[in-house]
């Protein structure tokens, strides 16, 4: 589904305020429309660039400002990374529009949007310049950032022994009977890590720093891989796993450090060799 008109007026309206803000110097999309696919769904996600002696004063009257864009159901204020973040949600049909908003002073746009910095992008869409080019620059380069990991040895290691603890973790608590703990547990502590030895399997690590590690898995793995993670979906509802024997760390002729982890799920295994970084999914 296209880009809604109510998200495109939304746009414009924030540019229009910006332009004619002499606070602020920039405006960034680092959201869907920064390089990403734009739909009926899409959210906007804005970087205010903001002069650094206005930086204080236009921050500390956020409420007053969001609000000449639209009539607001909902404003949450928090700080990312040091910097003021807001999230807020606008009376607009047919659906509620989301927009959230970092604020960045004017000497931060080197930096800004680049890991480690939250949020980061790897692609912006540059709305308003009033720095003579140096913001557009800057955008640009985040391109050229590299998200990969360094090690991959490393990198195998870690999201192998994250995944064994917090299964272990998991079958504790549904052991005790704690089924909705249980729930919850799988889905923020067991799925990251398999969906990170997932992508280090098929090499989707463009993205492995910064983004939120399932965004884009459906596109990311091979058509027969996603039928196979499909088919654990039903984890928490069916609540089936067991325990099977801990890892055994053992080492190659090369040295190179083994570990196999194994999850069962209802009929189907799926298993992890550190040394090849494969998965095996068998009935």
């Amino acid at each position: 589904m296209s880009e809604t008109s109510v998200r495109r007026e939304m746009v414009q309206r924030i540019v229009n305020r910006g332009q004619h803000d002499h606070r602020i110097v920039g405006l960034v999309d680092y959201g869907s429309a920064g390089g990403h696919e734009v739909d009926s769904w899409s959210d906007i996600d804005v970087a205010v660039f903001l002069y650094d002696a206005q930086f204080e004063t236009f921050t500390s009257a956020l409420p007053e400002w969001l609000d000449q864009l639209g009539v607001l159901l909902l404003l949450i204020k928090n700080e990312t990374t040091g910097h003021p973040l807001t999230r807020a949600v606008y009376d607009v049909e047919p659906l509620p529009l989301r927009v959230d908003m970092v604020y960045y002073r004017l000497g931060e746009m080197r930096n800004a949007l680049r890991w480690p910095q939250i949020p980061t992008a790897d692609t912006a869409s540059v709305w308003y310049d009033a720095t003579d080019g140096q913001l557009t620059f800057y955008m640009q380069q985040l391109a050229d950032q590299n998200l990969r990991p360094s090690d991959l040895r490393e990198a195998f290691e870690q999201t192998a022994q994250s995944f064994w603890y917090y299964l272990l973790d998991s079958v504790c608590k549904l052991q005790r009977g704690d089924q909705w703990g249980t729930r919850q547990l799988i889905h923020v502590t067991v799925v990251p890590p398999l969906i990170r030895l997932l992508r280090l399997e098929g090499d989707a690590l463009s993205r492995w720093y910064g983004y939120p590690t399932t965004q884009g898995i459906e596109r990311a793995l091979s058509p027969e891989r996603l039928v196979r993670l499909n088919a654990c979906r039903r984890w928490s509802s069916m609540l089936a796993i067991r325990l099977l024997p801990p890892p055994q760390r053992r080492w190659s002729p090369s040295g190179y450090p083994s570990i196999d982890t194994t999850i069962l799920c209802k009929k189907r295994k799926i298993h992890t060799n550190k040394r090849n970084f494969t998965l095996s999914h068998f009935r």
